[in-house]
């Protein structure tokens, strides 16, 4: 009976429900229990529809006639009649969102349902819920009350509320329990131009619902709406358009400069809010991007005259009354300094004037560093219409912009959705949980990218709320039932079912999800730090907000009244408001927790259980310190610093509850941690990379370093043996580096005999330079063709060999056929090599980046004199072919083309040379024969030949070497001082000291003596050794050009012994017109000096005339001889010398008188330099000294024709000066060289004196016949000469 009269009433009263009713009364039919229960539970909801209706037929519904809308209000009400779904268009003002609601109350849809209405904000959803019950004349206390609202924290509604305001976010919650929305009758989905996450899909899902619900209505509200964007969103639904202000509002621009800060902007919102004052009297609006802005604005204009007036804030983190402020009318003027929160649905009354910064602090997600950003931006068209419609309400109005209308122009026209840019993973879990398809295919009213979606997914799995395949798991499902962002989501879960720690955890996620309730002022910033400290935990933020919230509950278990509770929390900065917030979130977390079977734990949870919960949630916030520099290098590359406001100790690994780009990007809420943690939390996540394999002898194996990377970032290491991982390449590691390489712990025979095999073929390799020997890689090939691919360390080895004993080792016979064909050519390349009678051990190099690649001769240090280095240009007969070769290719294209064919050639030119001759100068020799081709000799003796064509030596002293390189002549010049120490080291017993006259054992002078140097046979030769005291000996020297040398300066000291009669008279007696001579000479000596040089130069040129061309005196009669004859000539040379020298200082004299001033003078002076220096009678013979008067006396007779001929002058200096820096460069290039220089090359200056007397004084007469070719060509053979 009961049943029926159910239906009966279902049927004469239809709602919502009544289709969802009728389904389940049938379904339970045959169960009585269920049946009479839900029949009850009809009954009563029957029942309060029916007494809501009763009240709202006894509501008056009146429009304010000073409402735009409500001259609108049958239109509006016939078009939401004929259509499911309704856009209404209303500006700011027009009464839209305080009318609509009661136009469908009045149109009876409170009576199958109840009428939702969504605000984007929970301030403003109270604020209408108060404002629409006014004018439904309800009373606000009311128990029966049609007007509620309900929002986070705050549930107002009842069983009579036939009108519900809420925010967004409630409204999707209702979702997960209500997919159909049975309870709405109607929906008004209000200020959708902001656009924000939740209002997209709630637009989206209402696309999708409408087909199901048809007796649904849907009115879509906005101030600036994309009309037919949204109507065509929605299948071509009517625009309904009401117009806006009731008064006009006139827009000023101020803008302001690019470059000012925030000092400025307040200076100019001072400046703009006293121009507005002036011209409308009322309340004011300020619009600021965030908190700090507006607190230090106000600061700012505390200090102002507008002190008087009463100066308010508004932002979200504000407490009810501090809010309702805004609203209370005591009188005075107000000036709001407020958020966005003020744009849209807020209206405040009485505002007059609005300052406009134009900018807005945005959150923004950034794929690129998946991070928020938090950053000021610049607001839309849209925006700034719509802030400037919270002026005009009542009267005319007046908004300020601080900025350029140009500016404003370029700005967008709509704000950016806040779908494009946030994390798309709780609505990508949403839609997956109510199975509304792929969520790439939902449709939203702007699509996000692909790449969105991707990221949004990403995040999912990095939690586990979604498997590979972006399916929904288990973990999922569990997720979306927690009204929390799906990281804290994730942190709950693995708190109550892994770590055993979800009483913390509740705690702290519910943190989390509210404002921090710590008050950090701006003008008490170090107090509040120092009140915050009593709650510090120096490892972990986490456990900051356990002692906070241990220290709120104590406080609540011990308060007195709400009054001391609220003062001791003012002390504290720390917001009741917030914590009642936070304790109201914890409450709601905790009951779904537990309505999810999961349980608090009854003992507190350690350090590592409670911190690896949170890990699970922020994985990839974490970060590990830089060693040099004070960043965190994160997952992905990131790199981001600790907050300044941190008071936590900066750890080596960091875990983050966020991560946001504000100036840099910081990290907040922070925790130490160990990353070994990770592995039972993100192994999922894991990417593992294996490096640094090799070979490790002692455990004969490869080994490899395995890191495991969290998104880039590496978590941890470990040692592992990489045969298991890829045997492949393990094989391929032990053969290149254990068998090849001969890294092996254990001898092998068939390792030895390789290696027996590869030392042969090496020597016969470095002949031939030819790829003979077994290379690694041909080596590699071969032990990779026999071994069988389980063979991957020492024991797998080891097993190979006992089936297969004799299958490693290399068949020397098959690689030893490879040179047959060239056995013959092996005699080209001989071991040893004879040069001056001396037999020299080669050695052949086959290796390009080795200095020494190519022939090798070793040369005993005790023989290195005796070797000429002439023949070792020759090389060996197997490599000078090549040399040649070379040589030729490097000639000019018209010169090598007269040596076609080039082998026949080579062949020919090698037929007829002479191998103990040198090379160059043959093959120039045989180019002129054959080809009558002028080769450069020069040209060819700097041709920079490549290493392996170079003989290179290495000069050996008892195994050792003791030098080595490629020019023997250097090395003999470097080594000298060493033969030579190493000669009078071992013949100082064989030495005669303090000689004053002939001795009989100075008829050996010269000879060659054999030394036993203990090990190595030295040669020497007995010479005359002039010592540093000038005494003479008799002893032994290293090579028979220094003892000739050293020789001949012995017996001119012997000599000058027996000459001292004439030393002393030559000392006394003082030259003819000394003084003159010693006055015209003093830039080259001082008189003691001059008188000393003189004696010296007349004794050393008589002695050196007596003994003539002789090197040696053999015998007492000889030197005597020499002696007498010494003797005559220190007369005739102390005449002749005295003349000489007192004409040439006679005639320098004259010269440094006359060029003074000259233009001549530098030439000359340089000349002079040449031939007249300190102490110049120390190095100039006799034969040229007696020739300065002609050269001096030329330069005079140039001098004197200079004027008359200058033009003729400077072209024979030109001539003359090309032979002279041509025989300068010539010398200085040798000695470069380490050649040794001819005493005829030095003297060739003097032939240019000689060129200089037949072209500036041929009155003088030359000595011989000069002229500038002559000698040209005399100085090029005498550089050749030296340089062969």
């Amino acid at each position: 009976m009961l049943k029926q009269q159910i239906l009966e009433k279902i049927r004469l009263n239809p709602c919502t429900y009544s289709r969802l009713w009728v389904n389940q009364i049938n379904k339970f039919g045959n169960n009585s229990s269920r049946l009479d229960k839900l029949l009850n539970s009809i009954e009563q909801h029957l029942d309060v529809l029916s007494k809501r209706q009763e009240l709202i037929c006894s509501t008056k519904i009146n429009y304010p006639v000073e409402l735009p809308v409500s001259r609108e209000v049958e239109q509006i009400k016939a078009v939401i009649q004929q259509n499911q779904i309704t856009l209404i268009c209303g500006e700011t003002g027009s009464g839209k969102t305080t009318q609509l609601p009661k136009i469908l109350l009045e149109l009876g849809y409170a009576a199958t349902g109840t009428i939702g209405h969504t605000q984007p904000r929970r301030i403003a959803a109270r604020s209408l819920a108060a404002r629409i019950s006014q004018e439904l004349g309800q009373t606000p206390q009311s128990e029966f009350n049609l007007v509620g609202y309900k929002m986070r924290f705050n549930d107002r509604t009842s069983n009579s509320t036939a009108i519900k305001l809420m925010t967004d976010g409630i409204l999707l919650q209702e979702i997960q329990t209500d997919k159909l929305l049975l309870q709405y009758s109607a929906l008004i989905i209000d200020e959708v131009h902001e656009r924000s996450l939740n209002i997209d899909f709630i637009l989206g899902y209402l696309q999708k619902l409408i087909k199901q619900r048809p007796d649904l209505k849907v009115i879509i509200t906005s101030a600036t709406l994309e009309n037919e964007k949204l109507a065509q969103f929605f299948s071509g639904a009517p625009i309904v358009n009401v117009s806006g202000k009731t008064h006009p509002v006139d827009i000023i621009y101020q803008p302001l400069h690019e470059d000012d800060d925030d000092a400025n902007l307040n200076q100019a919102i001072y400046q703009a809010i006293c121009a507005a004052l002036s011209v409308e009297r009322g309340n004011g609006l300020v619009f600021l991007p965030g908190e700090r802005e507006i607190k230090q604005c106000l600061n700012f204009l505390r200090k102002t005259e507008l002190h008087n007036y009463e100066l308010l804030a508004l932002f979200s983190r504000q407490n009810n009354e501090e809010q309702s402020l805004i609203f209370t009318d005591n009188g005075r003027i107000k000036i709001i300094l407020a958020t966005n929160i003020a744009e849209t649905s807020l209206t405040i009354p009485g505002i007059k004037f609005v300052i406009d910064s134009g900018i807005a602090r945005v959150k923004r997600y950034s794929l690129r560093n998946r991070v928020e950003q938090l950053q000021v931006e610049t607001i839309s068209q849209a925006s700034s219409r719509q802030r400037a419609g919270r002026a005009g309400r009542l009267s005319h109005g007046l908004c300020v912009r601080l900025f350029s209308e140009q500016e404003f122009n370029l700005r967008s026209q709509f704000t950016e959705p806040e779908l494009l840019r946030s994390n798309l993973a709780n609505v990508i879990l949403r839609l997956l949980s109510l199975n509304l398809g792929e969520p790439n295919d939902f449709p939203f009213l702007d699509q996000p990218e692909p790449k969105a979606f991707n990221d949004g997914f990403r995040t999912l799995f990095q939690v586990g709320a979604i498997n590979e395949q972006n399916q929904i798991t288990p973990l999922g499902r569990k997720l979306a039932q927690i009204p929390m962002d799906i990281q804290l989501a994730r942190i709950l879960v693995a708190a109550g079912e892994k770590f055993a720690c979800l009483s913390e955890a509740l705690v702290i996620v519910a943190f989390l999800g509210i404002q921090d309730p710590r008050d950090f002022p701006l003008e008490h910033q170090q107090l509040a730090r120092e009140r915050h400290s009593i709650w510090v935990d120096k490892q972990s933020e986490f456990n900051q907000i356990l002692n906070l919230w241990s220290w709120y509950k104590e406080q609540l278990e011990h308060k007195k009244s709400n009054k001391k509770l609220l003062e001791i929390c003012h002390k504290q900065f720390v917001s009741v408001l917030r914590l009642r917030e936070w304790h109201e979130l914890y409450r709601q977390l905790k009951e779904t927790m537990l309505g999810l079977g999961y349980k608090e734990n009854s003992q507190s949870a350690d350090y590592q259980r409670l911190h690896s919960a949170i890990l699970s949630g922020f994985v990839v916030n974490i970060g590990q310190k830089d060693l040099v520099d004070n960043y965190y290098l994160g997952t992905n590359g990131r790199k981001f610093y600790l907050h300044p406001s941190l008071s936590v100790d900066s750890s080596k690994w960091i875990i983050a509850a966020s991560l946001v780009e504000t100036t840099r990007l910081y990290a907040r809420h922070c925790a130490y941690f160990d990353p070994l943690w990770l592995k039972g939390i993100a192994e999922h996540l894991f990417k593992y990379t294996y490096s640094n394999q090799h070979w490790d002898m002692k455990r004969g194996e490869v080994v490899a370093t395995k890191s495991a990377l969290l998104y880039g970032l590496q978590i941890h290491q470990q040692r592992i043996s990489f045969g298991s991982v890829d045997p492949k390449i393990a094989q391929d590691i032990l053969i290149r580096e254990g068998l090849v390489a001969n890294q092996l712990s254990k001898k092998y025979a068939f390792i030895e005999h390789n290696l027996q095999v590869i030392r042969e073929l090496e020597k016969l390799e470095d002949k031939l330079r030819t790829s003979l020997v077994l290379m690694d890689d041909e080596l590699y090939s071969f032990y990779a063709a026999k071994l069988t691919y389980e063979v991957v360390d020492l024991p797998s080895l080891e097993q190979f060999l006992l089936v297969n004993p004799e299958l490693l080792k290399i068949n020397q016979a098959e690689f030893i056929e490879r040179l047959t064909a060239t056995q013959q050519s092996l005699e080209l390349y001989p071991d040893r090599l004879s040069v001056n009678g001396q037999s020299l051990r080669l050695k052949y190099i086959f290796d390009h980046d080795s200095n020494e690649d190519g022939l090798i001769v070793f040369i005993d240090l005790n023989k290195l004199s005796l070797i000429n280095s002439e023949p070792f240009a020759w090389l060996v007969p197997g490599m000078i072919r090549d040399k040649l070769a070379f040589m030729i290719k490097s000639l000019a294209k018209s010169q090598r083309l007269q040596f076609n064919p080039l082998q026949e050639s080579i062949t020919e030119f090698l037929e007829q040379a002479d191998t103990q001759q040198n090379l160059l100068t043959q093959f120039i020799d045989y180019a002129k024969s054959k080809n009558n081709l002028v080769l450069n000799y020069p040209d060819l003796f700097e041709l920079k030949l490549p290493t392996q064509l170079r003989c290179h030596f290495r000069i050996m002293d008892k195994k050792r070497v003791v030098a080595s390189g490629d020019n023997l002549d250097l090395l003999k010049l470097e080594l000298a001082p060493t033969l030579s120490k190493i000669v009078v080291q071992h013949t100082t017993n064989q030495k005669i000291t303090n000689l004053q006259a002939f001795v009989t054992e100075m008829n050996q002078l010269l000879s060659e003596v054999k030394l036993n140097t203990g090990g190595s046979n030295l040669v020497g030769h007995t010479s005359l050794i002039v010592e540093k005291d000038a005494s003479v000996s008799l002893g032994v020297v290293a090579d028979l050009a220094t003892a000739r040398v050293s020789t001949k300066r012995g017996f001119m000291a012997l000599i000058k012994l027996q000459l001292k009669e004439q030393q002393k008279y030559l000392s006394v007696k003082k030259l003819t017109n000394f003084s003159a001579i010693s006055f015209a000479l003093i830039d080259f000596y001082n008189k003691d000096a001059l008188i000393l040089a003189c004696s010296q130069y007349i004794l050393n040129q008589a002695i050196l005339a007596a003994l003539g061309e002789k090197q040696v005196l053999t015998d007492l009669v000889e030197f005597e001889q020499a002696v007498n004859i010494a003797k005559q000539n220190v007369s005739i040379y102390n005449l002749e010398f005295n003349q000489c020298l007192e004409r040439i200082a006679k005639l320098y004299g004259q010269i440094k008188l006359k060029i003074v001033g000259h233009k001549l003078e530098d030439e000359l002076i340089l000349q002079l330099d040449d031939i007249l220096y300190p102490e110049f009678l120390n190095s100039t013979r006799w034969q040229f000294l007696s020739n300065y008067p002609r050269y001096l006396q030329a330069i005079l007779n140039r001098i004197e024709r200079y004027t008359k001929s200058a033009g003729r002058d400077k072209l024979l200096a030109e001539e003359v000066n090309f032979i002279y820096n041509k025989w300068y460069n010539y010398v200085e290039e040798l000695e470069q060289k380490h050649k040794v220089v001819s005493s005829e090359l030095y003297a060739f200056k003097y032939k240019i004196e000689e060129l200089r007397i037949s072209l500036f004084a041929q009155e003088i007469k030359t000595l011989y016949p000069v002229s500038s070719k002559r000698l040209l060509t005399e100085l090029q053979q005498l550089y050749l000469n030296n340089l062969i």
